[in-house]
C-alpha cells in the first residue's frame, strides 16, 4: 500500500477472534509520524463486498432498515463504486487526499436508493461495530535491529503514534544523522578524488601547547655549534651539565612551563654540584685528560674516624666486673 509518498507492505493474517485477523500494514518507527489513518477505511479491494454488507449492518436503525436486504444493497453499492470513483491503487497513492470511504458509500446509497445517511451515523462507534478483520491493523515494526521487531500494534492509528512518540523522535533522529553522515563521506571522497589521491597522507604541522615556547628546528647549542649531550626537543640553556640536569625535562614533553618552573630548585642543585670541588661534596669524579691519555682519577675524601660514645650508667659498653 502507497499512502502518498510512503510504501509500506501489507500482509494477511486469518485468526478468526483477535484483533490481529484480518489485513496488517506493516509501518516502520521511523515514518510513523508521517502515517494518517485517512485511506485505510478502504481496506483492499478483495473485501470490498464484504466491507459494505458489513457497513450496512452497523449503522443506526432507522436507515439500515431502508437498506434491505443488505447483500443485495451491497452488491449494487460495490458496483457503483467501481464505477464512479478511481481505482483503488489512484486511491492509496492519493493517501489524505482521496475520498473517504463514508462520503463515497453516502452518495453511492443515496444515488441508488435515495437514503439520506446523516453525518452522526458515521464514528468511532460505527467502525468498532465493524468485524475486526474489516478494518485495518497497524504494526509498527523497527528493521533497523537484525531484521523486523515488532514495536507495538494497534487498530487505533493514533493511539500508537501517542505511544511511541519518543521512540519515533528517535528513529528520526538516527535517520538524519545516518543520512548526513553518508551525505559528507560522499562528498569527501569525491573532494579526495577530484584533489590528491585517495590514501594520500599530508604533513602536519606538530602541536604544541598554548604558551609553550617554540620548538628548536635543529640539534645546535645558542653558540652554532653542535650539542650532543642535548636532545633536539630541548631549549639551548640545557645544551650542557651533568645527566641529571640533562634529563630533567623528560623526551617527547617539550614546552611544559609549569613543570619546568617547578624543576628549576631540582636544576640550581644539580649544577651547583657539578661545579662545586669533588673533595667537598664527597664524590668520586673522572677529571677531564688530555685527547690520547687515560683519565685520571681522584681518590674519594678520606672519611672522618667514627665518634665513640661515652659509656653511660647501666649500659653494657661500661660495665666491669667486680670479684665479689
Amino acid at each position: 500500500m502507497a499512502p502518498g509518498d510512503l510504501t509500506l507492505p501489507l500482509t494477511y493474517q486469518f485468526q478468526p477472534g483477535t484483533e490481529a485477523d484480518g489485513v496488517t500494514v506493516h509501518v516502520p518507527i521511523s515514518v510513523l509520524n508521517r502515517v494518517t489513518p485517512d485511506g485505510f477505511d478502504w481496506m483492499v479491494p478483495g473485501l470490498l463486498d464484504e466491507l459494505a454488507t458489513a457497513t450496512i449492518r452497523s449503522l443506526p436503525k432507522p436507515v439500515r432498515v431502508q437498506l434491505v436486504p443488505a447483500p443485495d444493497v451491497a452488491r449494487d453499492v460495490v458496483a457503483w463504486l467501481r464505477e464512479h470513483t478511481p481505482a483503488w491503487e489512484d486511491m492509496a497513492r492519493a493517501g489524505d487526499m482521496a475520498e473517504p470511504f463514508p462520503v463515497a458509500f453516502t452518495r453511492a446509497v443515496r444515488a441508488l436508493r435515495d437514503v439520506i445517511i446523516p453525518d452522526d451515523a458515521w464514528g468511532p462507534e460505527q467502525a468498532a461495530r465493524l468485524p475486526a478483520h474489516l478494518r485495518m491493523t497497524f504494526r509498527v515494526v523497527d528493521p533497523r535491529r537484525g531484521g523486523e521487531v515488532v514495536l507495538d500494534e494497534s487498530k487505533d492509528l493514533l493511539a500508537l503514534q501517542r505511544r511511541l512518540a519518543a521512540q519515533n523522535q528517535a528513529a528520526v533522529r538516527a535517520a538524519v544523522k545516518g543520512a548526513v553522515g553518508a551525505a559528507l563521506r560522499e562528498a569527501s571522497g569525491a573532494g579526495s578524488g577530484e584533489g590528491t589521491a585517495v590514501g594520500a597522507r599530508t604533513p602536519s604541522a606538530p602541536l604544541v601547547p598554548r604558551g609553550a615556547p617554540a620548538r628548536p628546528a635543529t640539534s645546535f647549542a645558542s653558540d652554532g655549534r653542535p650539542s650532543p649531550s642535548r636532545p633536539a626537543h630541548l631549549p639551548a640553556r640545557h645544551a650542557t651539565g651533568p645527566t641529571a640536569a640533562r634529563h630533567l625535562r623528560r623526551p617527547g614533553r617539550p614546552g611544559d612551563v609549569a613543570a619546568e618552573r617547578r624543576l628549576r630548585p631540582r636544576m640550581r642543585r644539580a649544577w651547583r654540584a657539578w661545579r662545586e670541588e669533588p673533595e667537598e661534596r664527597g664524590l668520586r669524579m673522572v677529571a677531564r685528560a688530555p685527547r690520547g691519555q687515560p683519565p685520571r682519577t681522584r681518590p674519594r675524601r678520606p672519611t672522618r674516624p667514627r665518634r665513640s660514645s661515652p659509656s653511660r650508667p647501666g649500659s653494657r659498653r661500661g660495665r666491669t666486673c667486680r670479684a665479689g
